[in-house]
């Protein structure tokens, strides 16, 4: 499903005051899921009590696509707003990845990209922590329940590695 349909599907949704759709009780929700890479290493943030979605758990950058704006400018605006990142060129995989909670489906574009060096993380209220992390050891974190699908589908020369 393309974008533009998502959003014609979205159009019966409630709004937030800002206009943002509203996705808080809503069967179906769009996000973009981002993940950053140096070397073999991975950012991960632990999410906090703040958010909705699995507080204290460790995943990559996420927010859902609540208004018409491109994947890349979602992304842009979701680095600048939980890690104080920006001008990062995200790369989208063609095909999202769906996940499904007794809650909730997410319809989740998962993006990357591959730094050259460590930028200084700035963490907002969304998050408590980060941590660079070798692929081997993303095991001990407790992730998001589909996180392993992500890495696995955003960095298949890990699996290529067998470092997952």
């Amino acid at each position: 499903m393309k974008q533009d349909e998502l959003f014609a599907l979205f159009s019966s949704y409630p709004r937030f005051a800002d206009g943002r759709i509203d996705f808080t009780e809503s069967p179906l929700a769009a996000a973009v899921h981002v993940l950053l890479r140096v070397d073999d290493q991975v950012l991960l943030v632990q999410r906090s009590t703040a958010v909705q979605s699995f507080p204290l758990f460790w995943s990559g950058v996420t927010g859902y696509l609540d208004e018409p704006v491109s994947l890349q400018e979602k992304a842009s605006e979701e680095l600048e707003e939980e890690l104080g990142l920006t001008g990062i060129t995200i790369q989208f995989l063609e095909h999202p990845l769906i996940v499904s909670s007794s809650r909730q489906k997410i319809i989740s574009f998962l993006g990357s990209a591959v730094l050259s060096s460590k930028p200084v993380i700035v963490l907002n209220e969304e998050n408590v922590s980060y941590a660079w992390v070798d692929f081997t050891s993303i095991s001990s974190y407790q992730t998001i329940p589909f996180f392993d699908e992500v890495v696995r589908r955003l960095f298949p020369d890990v699996i290529k590695k067998k470092l997952l």
